[in-house]
């Protein structure tokens, strides 16, 4: 096991200057700080004692980090991953990164203080995960498309799911057609307006659309935004929501101004929600998969753990929609 030592000892450099490097210290410009970690990972130096403890036998423990364990698209596929993962002999140890506080999850993924992990949220980044995997820490990604040595993802087909519900609203006569981005920390909301936007643009209606942004993936997020969207364009066929969350909010705010869902305006939302299909009316969406992906990311995470070849090391999960009774057709 290296330590800081052995590190500057192979680099020749002084002590005090690696241990900066590999705190991410502003005073260390970037090619050291990227030499220093690349011969850390190589040398398996871990942070602390604990970690090394904790490297020399198994914690039989997975570490689950998600965005937000409140929001029903997370808790769904936490639910799914209990699931799966109460077949093995692990303890699941989940954290979260709400409102970017990810202190614990880079600590416990830094200092290899669990046997494996999967991060299903967009604010750790490619580059962190990319750093600390290794041979005694595999780690899944969920939501993204990455892939090293010992790191996986699964990712759900976000922008073809979009695309088939845009079309599925033109299809319905709708033209002048509304999409309501959601959070930026959101992991399928960008990938959602691009799949959108490609298909308005081929269909002509680029000049029809109207973007706004939610900035939240909350109920009174949705419903705040709608309220200002319908005071401002009175013209509208349909709301595209990135995702159920902000769709509710929508409805509400739509139902007070005696606005009907759809004789007025035809909504639709994204990930297909447990309640989606219990709201009035039944909302329309894309089926989300997130069962499905907790399933894909224990078995990759399970065979990686017990050194099983693993010949695909990115999945992607089709998506499809879930028609219902938000959209009507127009003549």
């Amino acid at each position: 096991m290296a330590s800081i030592k052995d590190i500057a000892k192979e680099l020749k450099l002084a002590v005090s200057t690696v241990s900066m490097a590999l705190n991410d210290h502003p005073n260390i410009n970037i090619d050291t700080k990227k030499l220093v970690m690349e011969t850390a990972k190589k040398m398996n130096y871990v942070k602390n004692g604990i970690a090394v403890d904790l490297q020399r036998k198994k914690t039989n423990t997975i570490l689950l980090v998600v965005e937000d364990a409140s929001r029903a698209y997370f808790s769904k596929f936490i639910e799914g991953f209990q699931k799966y993962i109460s077949e093995y002999e692990y303890d699941l140890l989940i954290s979260t990164t709400y409102k970017g506080n990810m202190k614990t999850a880079l600590r416990y993924i830094s200092e290899s203080r669990v046997d494996g992990a999967v991060v299903f949220t967009k604010s750790i980044s490619d580059d962190f995960l990319k750093r600390y995997e290794s041979p005694s820490l595999p780690i899944v990604a969920v939501g993204r498309e990455i892939s090293a040595e010992n790191l996986y993802s699964i990712y759900g087909d976000g922008e073809t799911g979009s695309k088939l519900l845009t079309e599925y609203l033109i299809e319905q006569g709708h033209k002048r057609i509304v999409f309501m981005k959601a959070s930026g920390t959101t992991i399928g909301s960008s990938s959602r307006y691009k799949g959108f936007k490609e298909v308005i643009k081929k269909a002509g209606l680029l000049d029809e659309h109207i973007f706004i942004d939610a900035k939240e993936s909350t109920f009174i997020a949705g419903y705040n935004t709608t309220k200002e969207l319908i005071k401002e364009h009175t013209n509208i066929d349909a709301i595209f929501y990135a995702n159920d969350d902000i769709a509710y909010g929508g409805m509400e705010a739509l139902k007070e101004q005696g606005i009907k869902i759809p004789e007025d305006i035809s909504i639709v939302g994204s990930n297909d929600l447990p309640l989606s299909q219990y709201v009035k009316p039944a909302l329309t969406s894309t089926y989300g998969n997130q069962v499905i992906m907790a399933y894909e990311a224990v078995t990759i995470l399970m065979k990686a753990l017990k050194k099983e070849k693993i010949t695909n090391k990115t999945i992607k999960i089709t998506s499809e929609i879930v028609v219902r009774e938000s959209v009507k057709r127009r003549e």
